[in-house]
């Protein structure tokens, strides 16, 4: 259970990212720069835009990371649940190093 909720908050996380990208990614020049088509181009504005530009796809680019490592560690512990632990050496019997009676 614990594997499937892991997997489910890594594809939610997963989901965000890509909802806010998109987010980003419709937006006009104009906008993302903040640029105004009646005023010249103010290049200390369009500097720190372009900044904030470059903060959020590494946020962006973090957060799919983020994401995806969450979503494999679920999978691999419902895996982990779903296949048989291999037995424990202490709780087979030993009957191979018991000494055997010769048959005549």
């Amino acid at each position: 259970m614990l594997g499937v909720a892991t997997f489910v908050l890594g594809v939610y996380l997963l989901w965000q990212t890509f909802q806010w990208a998109h987010e980003i990614l419709v937006q006009s020049p104009e906008q993302a720069l903040k640029l105004d088509k009646d005023k010249a181009v103010d290049i200390g504005v369009a500097g720190q835009s372009l900044v904030s530009i470059t903060q959020r796809l590494l946020a962006l680019v973090l957060m799919a990371g983020i994401g995806s490592m969450i979503a494999t560690r679920g999978v691999k512990l419902y895996l982990a649940s779903r296949t048989p632990s291999p037995p424990n050496e202490s709780t087979q019997t030993r009957v191979a190093s018991e000494p055997t009676e010769p048959t005549a």
